[in-house]
């Protein structure tokens, strides 16, 4: 193998270029990004970074020295447009063509849009970007009113720091409580009743049936219509109602396209194309297509596989099989999950401290543990990864958690 091709210049991307690079690859590497900006870390854009709390120095994932030195060629400001996977060519939105060895796909995904509106970045916003939290920044503080439509992790995340600087916030979310899809309705409740205690507005099981938007240059508000008949006018309205793969890109490459880039344990996607991130779904053992996972850890741990197997060529490549885990700090709480927690699960809940909404939250199913949900609660949880990855039982759960906290554990079944 002497040329790899990474398209996607983003964690999943970057850590696999360093993969290489450590594993002893000495050939070629050529690093595509769509955005001007060499790599940095996405998850501050809506909480440090927003907040102006860090500089735009501290999100770099790794600089132009580093690159150097590592010998990694970069084509930043460019799109791949397509893939020839029999001539082995990535084609880019210059006309250009880069021939491979080796492709690692790693695109991510573009935040989901409501069908109709398009995020001018001046009165309706998405975030996912650096620019993307630039142009939010002036929006999240005091004087002015937000309005969030989508209560998931980002939205909250940008309506914590919003409400943190004094913004007048709303957040509009279709489900019965915020973050309800990934923590349940017991923990989308106890986080619900959180973000009242710090100021913000929730409208909850309620839909968005419009967005008026004044013209530019205007000095009208947004008025955002609900499915109840009722409205907010807000300033301005970030839309984070989740997020939708980049893989039009792929349409004529042969590769399996399902909402995502199907690849299969090993993360190969194809002859010699192996994919990480946000972009990814994995084939299961039982042939089922897993849902894809749009988390940072997930991204960082993929992007260092799919580099190891594609040295190791597809006979020797090894299964990925990691616990995901996601945090989200927001409200003066830090979230984590490990595993893979449903809102139908058996949940029993563990305080570790007198002040709600801090404690644990251990799901199960068919009498084991599979998934853990912790509320300011990470000294408690640090070990219970690697005991929810071999499916123990609620019991030794238990114990993992007396053994971090003695004296402050206490069941609320």
């Amino acid at each position: 193998m002497q040329t790899v091709v990474i398209v996607g210049a983003s964690l999943a991307g970057t850590r696999a270029a360093e993969t290489l690079r450590d594993e002893g690859f000495d050939g070629s590497i050529v690093l595509v990004g769509a955005e001007e900006h060499l790599p940095y870390d996405r998850p501050p854009l809506s909480k440090q970074y927003l907040s102006g709390e860090w500089s735009v120095e501290r999100l770099a994932l790794i600089g132009d020295g580093e690159l150097a030195d590592l010998g990694i060629e970069t084509r930043m400001a460019t799109a791949a447009v397509g893939v020839d996977s029999g001539a082995h060519l990535v084609l880019l939105d210059d006309g250009s063509t880069l021939p491979y060895d080796g492709l690692v796909i790693a695109t991510g995904a573009r935040p989901r849009m409501i069908p109709g509106l398009v995020a001018d970045g001046t009165r309706l916003h998405t975030i996912r970007s650096l620019d993307d939290s630039r142009r939010l920044a002036e929006h999240v503080r005091s004087g002015r009113v937000l309005g969030v439509i989508g209560g998931g992790f980002l939205g909250s995340e940008v309506a914590s720091v919003a409400a943190e600087n004094g913004a007048d916030v709303v957040v509009i979310e279709r489900a019965s409580t915020p973050m309800g899809d990934v923590l349940g309705a017991q923990v989308g409740a106890d986080m619900a009743e959180l973000m009242r205690e710090k100021g913000v507005r929730l409208r909850t099981g309620v839909s968005v049936s419009g967005v008026s938007i004044p013209a530019v240059g205007s000095s009208g508000s947004v008025d955002i219509a609900l499915a109840d008949g009722s409205s907010e006018s807000v300033d301005a309205a970030l839309i984070a109602i989740g997020a939708v793969p980049n893989i039009e890109w792929l349409a004529n490459s042969g590769l399996q396209i399902e909402d995502g880039l199907v690849c299969d344990r090993t993360l190969f996607a194809g002859d010699s194309i192996v994919g990480a991130g946000d972009v990814v779904r994995i084939r299961l053992i039982d042939g089922t297509i897993a849902r894809r996972s749009e988390h940072w850890t997930s991204a960082a741990e993929q992007g260092q596989r799919a580099a190891h197997n594609l040295l190791a060529g597809r006979d020797a490549a090894t299964e990925f099989d990691s616990v995901p885990y996601v945090w989200s700090d927001q409200f003066g709480v830090r979230i984590e999950t490990f595993g893979r927690p449903r809102p139908d699960d058996e949940i029993e809940r563990f305080a570790v401290a007198a002040d709600a909404p801090a404690g644990v939250y251990l799901h199960r199913r068919d009498g084991l543990v599979t998934g853990c949900i912790g509320l300011a609660a990470t000294r408690s949880i640090v070990g219970l990864r690697r005991h929810v990855h071999k499916g123990g039982s609620l019991d030794d759960a238990a114990e993992v958690l007396g053994a971090a906290v003695p004296s402050a554990m206490g069941s609320a079944r």
